[in-house]
């Protein structure tokens, strides 16, 4: 994604994982992958709404896996794919939902791939975007899986959101010092 502030480009959360703790996702990267989690993302959010969906076979296990997750889960859905931006930070993302989960409320991030251990860092990023000054400590990742199952994993992100917050003062700083950096 490019995300643009007043035709200023924002760098998003992934690119900043990507450029500062490296993105091991790309030595695995497919566009069938990428694509698969886009479509993916859309059937989710469909589902947020209603649970009369079709859905081509090959995305049939995922969507599966997402309704099992609602119904032993029952989260309430605050808020789906909401574009966050933090203009003391200067970054931009996409918080897949903003949920209640059990009586804890959080960001989740929907993954169709085992997560990377940077996913603690976007979630502690999508915190902060959506509220600066007193970011939300939990988050969740939610593993889809192929087979219809699902992993619900549950964060404490303070530690990851200070982290996640001199990550943006580095990228500040570089950016001020380094003219070739974006």
């Amino acid at each position: 994604h490019t995300y643009r502030v007043n035709d200023a480009v924002v760098p998003s959360v992934t690119q900043l994982i990507g450029t500062y703790i490296g993105d091991r996702s790309k030595q695995f990267y497919k566009e069938e992958h990428a694509e698969r989690g886009r479509f993916v993302h859309a059937i989710t959010a469909h589902m947020d709404n209603t649970l009369d969906l079709t859905c081509p076979s090959q995305f049939q296990g995922y969507k599966d896996a997402y309704d099992a997750f609602l119904t032993e889960h029952s989260p309430r859905i605050l808020a789906s794919e909401q574009m966050v931006f933090s203009p003391r930070y200067w970054y931009a993302g996409r918080v897949d939902r903003w949920v209640e989960v059990a009586g804890t409320e959080g960001v989740l991030d929907i993954k169709t791939g085992k997560p990377k251990p940077e996913v603690e860092l976007q979630l502690a990023a999508y915190a902060v975007g959506l509220i600066e000054a007193e970011p939300q400590t939990d988050g969740f990742s939610l593993e889809l899986r192929k087979d219809g199952s699902f992993d619900l994993k549950h964060f404490d992100l303070a530690d990851a959101i200070h982290v996640w917050r001199g990550l943006c003062r580095l990228h500040k700083w570089r950016k001020k010092n380094d003219k070739t950096l974006s």
